[in-house]
């Protein structure tokens, strides 16, 4: 799902990467080049990563159109494995609640005791619904909501990107929204 998307990043990586010279002067050249455009903001890797961003999230929101159940599925088998809880509560839309109750929720647990060898109970908490924003994301606590983590393929192509961004050593203030909190 994601494959695309690091691909496409790590393209822009590589074709922005700094290529070696034999010319020491077009190494110091290239140095003062880089140099400057971070210093007034003029970098157009910037620019190629956040296009490139954009695209992804476009295809991620065609992808999830295409196969919400299984998407859906998946992602609450990863927040699952992510809070490690026995007790587990669930937060869905209200157009959700059928395929969560009878198709994402049974095969999530299945699957998870089988991969961490664990039981794990997974409930919807029918107090705290969540809006139509929220497609495309899991939302799960323990049974006393200390331990949230909200789950979202937007946060994965921009922590994707995070990385590149890092690598690169270019600072922009996109993030995720992968969130482990504690209260």
């Amino acid at each position: 799902m994601l494959s695309y998307t690091k691909l496409d990043l790590d393209g822009i990586e590589a074709g922005t990467s700094r290529k070696p010279s034999s010319n020491s002067f077009d190494l110091l050249r290239r140095e003062g080049t880089e140099f400057w455009s971070r210093m007034t903001g003029d970098n157009p890797t910037i620019d190629r990563i956040s296009s490139t961003i954009e695209t992804s999230k476009d295809r991620m929101v065609e992808r999830i159109e295409a196969d919400y159940v299984n998407f859906i599925a998946k992602l609450l088998l990863q927040s699952l494995c992510r809070l490690q809880e026995t007790q587990v509560l669930t937060y869905v839309r209200d157009s959700d609640m059928t395929i969560m109750r009878n198709l994402v929720i049974p095969w999530a647990t299945v699957e998870y005791e089988c991969r961490m060898g664990a039981p794990v109970s997974v409930r919807i908490d029918h107090h705290f619904r969540l809006n139509d924003l929220f497609k495309g994301r899991v939302v799960i606590s323990n049974s006393d909501r200390s331990l949230w983590v909200d789950n979202d393929v937007v946060a994965k192509v921009q922590d994707i990107a995070k990385i590149v961004m890092d690598r690169r050593n270019i600072k922009d203030p996109v993030q995720g929204t992968l969130k482990y909190m504690r209260r």
